[in-house]
Order: C-alpha cells, then structure tokens, then sequence
C-alpha cells in the first residue's frame, strides 16, 4: 500500500534564532566569528524563512552569506515531512560571489532525521574582482555546477520530546554552506529547552578537506553557541 501524505498542523508560530559560530580554518588567517540571525514564520503547513551571517574580522567584515527559503511540511509514515525551497548567497572571499538553489526533503522518525536533497552551485566575480579586473574579457564568465546531491542523517540519544538531548550527525551541508559529495561534515551538539520557550544550544563542527582533495578545499573546526526562541498560537 502506498504511502498517505496529509497535512498535520493547523497554527501559526514565529521563531527567532540566532547563534554565532567560532573556529579557524586553513584559508582564515585567524579565528573567525561568524554571528548569524535567523527568522522562520510558520503557518498551517507552511513556512517561510530568511538567515543572515556576518563576519566579523581583522580584513573582512560585514554581511557574509544570505538564506531564504520556504517549505511545505506533511505527513508520511505518521512522521514529518518537510519539502523546501531554499536561495543561498555567500561571498567565500572579496573577489567571489557563490550563489545556490537548493531542493531538500526532511524526513523525522523518532530518534533519526533524514535530509536528502539537490543543489546548483553557480560562482562568479564580485563587483570588486570585476573593477579591478576590468581589461579582461572573460571575468565575466560564471562557472556552474549542476545537480549537486545534500545529505544528512542525524540521531538524537534521548528521545525527542526530552527537555534536553544529544545529537550526532554526518552531512555536507549548513545552512550557508553546501560541500560536495565526498566532504563530509561531523557533527555533534546538545541542547536544553527552558520554560520560557527558549531553547539553548551548543554544537561542534569538523569540515573535512574531502577525499582525495586535501588542499583544495580548505578544513577545520569550529563552535557554535547559540538561542532559539519561539512564540505559537493556534
């Protein structure tokens, strides 16, 4: 028999979270921190979302990567199942612009969640490379990568409706950031719910260098220390 899809939820909410990520890599000349506000209204089954990073920095500072998507959520299985949408926009440097279009599906049941989804990576001078590069004809060239394939499987330790838990995860994708294949991200953090709908969070961070490709692309490890608070009404 084929799976039922129906919708689950019938409210609105709003959820504010902002977090700041700490770490150092092999392209940061020094520790980086990365403070980042992200904002989510849901409605019925539907949600829209907006994300901001900003780097602050000896050379570089300012907004540094953008995230907007929205979602639908349904019922498989008697689990959830969230379909999105999601437009990505980074500046991995001052000379580069890196823009995403992503497809990703999120599948939760009971301790695990799964994501599987796709990406188009499109790169491209900035208006900085492009003014001080001008005498060359081919600056303007984009470089496109089609059909990138997002993965994350993630398991909770304790039950879900716990008020604290630890997670473990293995993925290639953040929020901001989306690494081929064969880069793979471990993770793992913990977090707490309070009784005033604030959830508090901690989490650890190692991005791999990728098989076979230490030195192209650059590795290290960072923290992230951050809040999640939500309002709901029915």
């Amino acid at each position: 028999m084929g799976a039922l899809l129906t919708p689950f939820s019938l409210y609105s909410q709003f959820s504010q979270t902002n977090y700041i990520d700490i770490g150092k890599n092999y392209v940061s000349q020094s520790v980086f921190v990365k403070p980042v506000s992200s904002s989510r209204f849901n409605y019925n089954n539907f949600s829209v979302s907006l994300s901001l990073e900003f780097l602050l920095g000896t050379q570089t500072t300012g907004l540094s990567a953008l995230n907007a998507g929205m979602a639908y959520e349904l019922l498989l299985l008697k689990a959830p199942l969230t379909l999105g949408f999601a437009y990505l926009q980074s500046h991995p440097t001052r000379y580069v612009n890196e823009l995403q279009y992503v497809v990703l599906m999120t599948w939760e049941k009971n301790r695990w969640i799964f994501q599987i989804g796709n990406n188009t990576r499109v790169f491209q001078l900035s208006r900085f490379a492009l003014s001080n590069f001008s005498d060359n004809e081919n600056l303007h060239q984009k470089i496109v990568e089609y059909r990138n394939l997002m993965y994350s499987c993630t398991y909770l330790l304790i039950k879900p409706e716990s008020q604290w838990n630890i997670w473990v995860s293995v993925r290639n994708f953040d929020r901001f950031l989306i690494q081929q294949e064969t880069n793979p991200l471990p993770a793992m953090g913990l977090y707490f719910d309070t009784q005033s709908r604030i959830r508090l969070f901690s989490e650890i961070w190692y991005q791999r260098a990728g098989l076979f490709n230490i030195r192209v692309n650059y590795f290290g490890v960072f923290t992230r220390f951050g809040l999640i608070w939500q309002t709901s009404s029915t």
